[in-house]
């Protein structure tokens, strides 16, 4: 089953660099010019939420639980990918598969969970995230 997520798509927009950041693990299946299909293990998260869609501090709120704001004061290094999900309004860090139990978020906007393991298909673009541009390159995916 192929499952296809705004959040992944929203992902390959993002302007973050993998240089010098820990990478979630997958296994490619498959892939063709800017598109791959993706297996991930189930991944621990912390999100938070967007206001109307924007960052509205999101990225501020997960970057502060990563430098220590969590209930023992735990530094945790930065992952890539960010997820960004526009249909829910989301913003999530992946947290590093070594870290063990992910500490509790001291700032009551933001949880911790998991992702189930599965299957994506992924679309590597560059340029500012838009619901147009969204929409197009989801298009993309499913044709």
């Amino acid at each position: 089953m192929i499952v296809v997520i705004g959040a992944l798509l929203a992902i390959a927009g993002c302007r973050t660099s993998r240089s010098g950041y820990k990478s979630a693990p997958y296994t490619v299946v498959r892939s063709d010019g800017d598109f791959e299909l993706r297996d991930y293990p189930a991944l621990k998260l912390v999100e938070t939420g967007m206001k109307d869609g924007g960052s509205g501090g999101s990225f501020s709120r997960l970057f502060l639980f990563i430098t220590g704001g969590n209930d023992v004061g735990k530094k945790i290094a930065m992952t890539t990918p960010v997820f960004m999900a526009g249909g829910e309004s989301t913003m999530a860090f992946v947290m590093p598969a070594d870290l063990g139990k992910v500490p509790q978020p001291t700032e009551g906007s933001v949880t911790v969970r998991e992702m189930p393991a599965g299957r994506f298909a992924i679309l590597r673009f560059s340029g500012n995230r838009s619901p147009e541009q969204e929409a197009e390159h989801l298009e993309r995916l499913q044709t």
